[in-house]
């Protein structure tokens, strides 16, 4: 079963980041709430990896992307589900954290 994909909401100004960070980069202020985050999302760009780290040479060929939530937060993903030339930039995409708390980006049906 995945993890419901989480991320921080500003208490200053309430811009929503998905990674961790000491400082809003839109106030400036430290303080932060726990944000529930959308499992929907449109691609914003991807790429096919066929030259890997060595942690993950035995899993080329792979697909990463980046998908943009209705918050405006961009998450870094696995696309999985898909060939290279099924994707195209602006589709519609569901997002979920595996087990392991890797992003994975499937095309929505």
């Amino acid at each position: 079963m995945a993890k419901k994909l989480s991320g921080y909401g500003c208490k200053g100004c309430g811009l929503a980041i998905w990674a961790p960070q000491a400082y809003c980069p839109g106030c400036g202020k430290d303080q932060w709430d726990d944000l529930a985050l959308p499992e929907t999302g449109e691609l914003v760009t991807f790429t096919e990896i066929f030259t890997a780290p060595a942690r993950f040479e035995k899993e080329t060929p792979y697909m990463i992307g980046i998908a943009r939530l209705s918050e405006g937060v961009n998450v870094i993903g696995r696309i999985e589900g898909a060939k290279i030339n099924d994707l195209s930039v602006g589709l519609p995409v569901l997002i979920e954290m595996t087990e392991t708390d890797r992003i994975r980006i499937t095309p929505a049906l």
